[in-house]
């Protein structure tokens, strides 16, 4: 169908960025030096807080753990919008809730402290990564 056509036409060009290419790679993920890494598509989540339950999925969950345990991830997470007058950073904006949303959710999980987590959306569209973290 033109729609599959058309979504890997996204994709090959996405991935012909060097700036999406390196993010998505081993050595440009930022993870911390001599640590096991584990890629995670689709990650799902479910968690109660404060008497709710949150489920969902992440696109790209990166854990590296050091002694079996995960001390750094990297959460990324893929948006095939086209910038508009916004710019980038308007797209950033709209999606910086569910970001962080996501990034409270892998931290208490995993017992993270916010600074052990990389934030980051990928623009396929317009061939950019923007870090929220």
């Amino acid at each position: 169908p033109e729609e599959v056509q058309q979504a890997h036409k996204v994709i090959q060009a996405a991935l012909a960025s060097p700036e999406i290419a390196l993010a998505l790679s081993k050595n440009g993920c930022g993870a911390p030096a001599g640590t096991e890494l584990e890629v995670l598509n689709e990650a799902p989540f479910s968690l109660l807080r404060e008497g709710e339950l949150w489920s969902g999925a992440i696109d790209r969950l990166v854990l590296a753990r050091s002694a079996g345990q995960v001390v750094w991830a990297q959460i990324i997470d893929f948006k095939s919008d086209s910038p508009g007058p916004e710019g980038l950073d308007g797209l950033v904006e709209r999606y910086r809730p569910q970001l962080r949303c996501y990034a409270e959710i892998v931290a208490e999980l995993y017992d993270l402290a916010p600074d052990a987590l990389s934030v980051q959306l990928l623009f396929l569209r317009a061939g950019a990564v923007c870090s929220l973290s």
